[in-house]
């Protein structure tokens, strides 16, 4: 298989050379069709003197071949112009076209080398090119960019996992082989514990169901009318249920909040968003819902430290937590499950500072539907 500048070598040649075969046949077609023009204006004496080549031609009908010649040089003369333009501007196009393509073989040992597994290659800037080849440099090395991004999140999330549930493997191993040999009772609080650890294990690989789910695009909902209000009016029942929950108050402003959402995600997201509360935030907690004209919400504030303003866009990244929490029990994937289900509501939930201190964590479903992550300040926020 040729190269592309081999290929573009032939088609300009060929072109070069067609053009000039053109020119040249034009030319003696010209010249061909002229001389006989000129053999026709003749009159008949000179017309047979013409054809008499051995004798001496008159005067007149020299002057005439003189005339007849010296207007012929000057179209021979446009004609070799014309040639040696259009073989400089072959030879022009050639090298341009050979500088287009520079950019073009760069991109291409840059792909083989992001093939080969460098995914920090980046296609080198190019001064003085097209705007398109421009632009095709930058969202390629985006896509690099994107590529690297998402190998690093991929490793990073392989070794969390890894961390999670080496945890709870661990206690469980530790204490079943204690048990065994003796050293620890069997007893109902031993076997509690080892069933806390269980659970926690069993929460963690359900999240990383519903969040493999969600990037495939098949985390399925059941789509009914919902009222936010009784989802966590339904909640509270339950909520003694996490732990830690002994130590915390919760306050509710419940007003009506219809929407079409799946009841038992939304459950989800609540019970996320209440247990991220507990351990973060503590003291008193206020649940909220509402709705206007435009959006339904609800929202989970807390009194706790809040998140750092160079953070809080890592909120709903998978087992991220602030520093001062790292320590904590859970799995850290809770915020990043309830953003997949917004976003398969094509909801937004989002992240703010509560005014007076704490954590404000929004899901809102607006009228328009539009799905969107971020974590601009949710609107309308109360400061109580």
């Amino acid at each position: 298989m040729r190269p592309l500048s081999s290929h573009l070598l032939r088609i300009g040649g060929s072109a070069a050379l067609a053009a000039v075969i053109v020119i040249l046949g034009l030319v003696w077609i010209g010249e061909v069709v002229l001389w006989n023009e000129f053999e026709r204006s003749l009159p008949p004496d000179l017309l047979a003197e013409l054809n008499k080549e051995t004798e001496a031609l008159s005067t007149e009908l020299v002057d005439r071949m003189d005339a007849y010649y010296s207007g012929r040089i000057v179209g021979i003369g446009i004609a070799a112009i014309a040639l040696v333009g259009l073989l400089t501007g072959a030879i022009v196009s050639l090298i341009g076209g050979r500088r287009l393509l520079r950019p073009l073989l760069s991109l291409s040992e840059v792909a083989g080398k992001i093939s080969a597994g460098d995914l920090s290659a980046r296609a080198p800037t190019v001064l003085r090119t097209t705007e398109e080849v421009e632009r095709f440099i930058r969202d390629f090395n985006k896509m690099a960019a994107a590529a690297e991004r998402l190998e690093r999140e991929r490793r990073e999330s392989s070794a969390a996992i890894a961390h999670e549930l080496r945890t709870p493997l661990t206690v469980l191993s530790g204490r079943l082989h204690g048990m065994l040999d003796g050293v620890f009772p069997t007893d109902r609080s031993d076997i509690l514990a080892l069933l806390g650890q269980v659970n926690l294990l069993t929460r963690i690989v359900e999240d990383l169901r519903l969040l493999t789910l969600s990037e495939a695009g098949r985390l399925s909902l059941t789509l009914e009318s919902v009222d936010l209000a009784e989802v966590v009016r339904s909640q509270m029942t339950t909520a003694n249920a996490i732990p830690n929950m002994d130590r915390t108050t919760i306050a509710t402003d419940l007003k009506p909040a219809p929407v079409e959402g799946d009841a038992l995600r939304i459950m989800q997201v609540l019970q996320a968003l209440l247990w991220n509360a507990v351990h973060h935030g503590g003291g008193t907690i206020r649940v909220e819902t509402g709705s206007n004209e435009n959006a339904a919400w609800l929202r989970v504030m807390d009194r706790g430290p809040g998140l750092p303003a160079d953070e809080a866009g890592r909120a709903f990244d998978r087992f991220w937590r602030a520093d001062d929490v790292r320590g904590d029990v859970g799995s850290g994937l809770g915020l990043s499950v309830v953003q997949a289900i917004a976003k398969a509501h094509d909801a937004e939930v989002c992240y703010a500072d509560r005014p007076g201190g704490g954590a404000i964590f929004e899901l809102r479903f607006d009228a328009a539907r539009t799905p969107s992550i971020s974590t601009v300040s949710p609107q309308n926020a109360q400061t109580a």
